[in-house]
């Protein structure tokens, strides 16, 4: 028997031996590892033509996920996951929040435009990964509530033209992959980072100023068409030599042809290795 997303039963939570189990628009995968906390449980919804998210699409469905894929939802326009207003005001916190969820990873949402009821401490207080891909009408995220997800190391977000939040504030992050991101970018503030890589952004330039990245290792800076300058019109540091990035040891720029003056990059550890 074929079941719909909207059929998945109240007590499917109950099957806890469960392994796997596949449907056109749901999957759900169990993978154990070699100790309790290595498991990984992914659920998977796929193909919904709906304008809200789809009915099973809750946390008190699904209280031990680790995994979520929200993959092609052709109608929907905010996530704000489903929980809808009865959970919303729910007084068991329990129920409305992915208490296990590290990995979220959202793709070919076409008519998305807001993640910003969705990508908050209240419903991902754990999450450690975040990708969203192929979402070519998503406008906002909230970029500048990251601070209180405080877990999160990695953050990919590629083929989002049109998102206009500026500021990213994520103390925790470790990883950040912006490609084709819009707005996202321009000025960043992760503590914690040490790999940035920016690709097909509109920037055209780049104030360093705007970046408190102390511990970045790793700078990619690539197929920027509208990048014509990077500078740093507010130095921090009396001796210039140490430069923003002291932690720096791999620089690229490439494929950026309207780039004519780079002012402070010079100032970089006699360690690093630079490709321009």
């Amino acid at each position: 028997m074929k079941w719909s997303i909207e059929d998945i039963p109240s007590g499917f939570v109950k099957l806890i031996n469960l392994q796997k189990f596949e449907s056109k628009k749901y999957q759900f995968h169990h993978e154990e590892g070699a100790t309790n906390k290595e498991q990984r449980r992914q659920f998977r919804f796929i193909n919904h033509n709906g304008e809200s998210p789809p009915r099973g699409f809750h946390a008190q469905n699904m209280p031990d996920i680790t995994s979520l894929d929200l993959v092609t939802w052709d109608n929907v326009k905010s996530i704000s996951s489903s929980m809808n207003s009865e959970q919303i005001h729910s007084h068991d916190c329990n129920d409305s929040t992915f208490l296990s969820l590290s990995d979220v990873s959202i793709n070919c949402c076409k008519n998305l435009s807001s993640l910003d009821q969705f990508l908050q401490p209240g419903y991902v207080p754990f999450v450690k990964k975040i990708m969203i891909s192929n979402c070519f009408s998503l406008e906002s995220i909230p970029a500048e509530r990251f601070v209180d997800l405080h877990f999160l190391e990695v953050l990919c977000v590629c083929r989002c033209p049109k998102i206009k939040s500026q500021h990213l504030f994520a103390p925790s992050l470790k990883k950040l992959d912006l490609e084709n991101s819009g707005n996202l970018g321009g000025k960043i503030e992760c503590s914690s980072l040490t790999i940035l890589h920016l690709s097909h952004n509109p920037l055209e330039s780049i104030e360093l100023q705007m970046w408190n990245l102390p511990l970045l290792q790793e700078l990619k800076i690539s197929y920027c068409s509208s990048l014509t300058i990077i500078k740093d019109s507010e130095p921090i540091y009396p001796d210039l030599s140490l430069g923003r990035f002291p932690k720096l040891t791999h620089l690229t720029i490439w494929c950026c042809d309207k780039l004519e003056t780079i002012n402070d990059l010079i100032y970089l550890p006699a360690y690093c290795n630079g490709y321009i």
